[in-house]
């Protein structure tokens, strides 16, 4: 799964995800420097039959070492034009893969 969470009350969804960064892979970045890459909605990974709804960012760091914490167990590089064969959730796959462009 990609890190992300809910939003809190009166908190922006680019707010969140600089939020959710540094708690659950402690990487600091601005949400000014986010882009938008839409919002997207898929089945949710452990809950069958319910929807997450998603506001999607890229986000560009020079950061190469991140470190795990919360409920995320382990973070692994992805090249975003072929996983490997690490298992990706449905929305990941649906909303971040393939990419177009170089």
């Amino acid at each position: 799964m990609q890190p992300g969470g809910k939003t809190n009350p009166g908190e922006t969804p680019d707010a969140a995800l600089a939020r959710e960064l540094r708690e659950k892979i402690d990487l600091d970045v601005e949400p000014a420097s986010f882009e938008v890459l839409g919002q997207f909605s898929a089945q949710t990974f452990n809950e069958p039959g319910r929807r997450v709804h998603a506001d999607v960012f890229l986000v560009r760091t020079e950061q190469l070492r991140f470190h795990p914490s919360a409920e995320i167990e382990e973070v692994k590089w992805v090249w975003p034009f072929d996983a490997g064969g690490v298992a990706l959730a449905p929305s990941p796959r649906i909303t971040s893969f393939p990419i177009t462009g170089s």
